[in-house]
C-alpha cells in the first residue's frame, strides 16, 4: 500500500475509534482540514477514496522506441556542415526523419538526460 493510502486508512481507523480531527491530524502529521476532507470523501466514495486519482497532465506521446531512435541519432555523427549535434538540430532531424511529428529541443534534452546520461557532460 502506498504511503498516502496508508495515511488515509490510518486516519479512518483513528476516526472510527472516536478520535477528533485534531487528534488524528497530530498523530499522522497532516492538517485537520485534510483529515476532514478525507472523512468527507470517505462518506461519498467509500474505500475507493484511499487510492490516488489520476493526476492531470499531458500524457506521454513519445514511445520508448521513438526515444531510442532519438538517442541513437544523438550518438551518430553530426550531419555534413555541422561540427556536432545541437538540441535544435536533433529536434529538426527527428521530425525530418519521421521519428516524431513534432518535438521541441527542450523535450529532446529531457529524453537525452534519461536515455543518455553522459550527454550533459559532453557539453551538448
Amino acid at each position: 500500500m502506498k504511503r498516502r493510502a496508508l495515511k488515509r486508512a490510518t486516519a479512518l481507523l483513528e476516526l472510527g475509534q472516536g478520535k477528533t480531527f485534531k487528534e488524528v491530524s497530530e498523530a499522522i502529521k497532516v492538517s485537520g482540514a485534510t483529515v476532514s476532507a478525507w472523512a468527507d470523501r470517505y462518506k461519498k466514495e467509500g474505500l475507493d477514496f484511499l487510492a490516488d486519482k489520476p493526476r492531470p497532465g499531458r500524457p506521454k506521446d513519445i514511445t520508448a522506441q521513438q526515444r531510442k531512435k532519438i538517442a541513437a541519432l544523438a550518438r551518430s555523427d553530426a550531419p555534413d556542415g555541422y561540427e556536432r549535434w545541437t538540441l535544435r538540430l536533433l529536434a529538426e532531424k527527428a521530425v525530418e526523419f519521421g521519428y516524431v511529428k513534432h518535438i521541441s529541443h527542450q523535450y529532446i534534452n529531457q529524453i537525452l538526460k534519461q536515455e543518455e546520461p553522459r550527454w550533459q557532460m559532453e557539453g551538448c
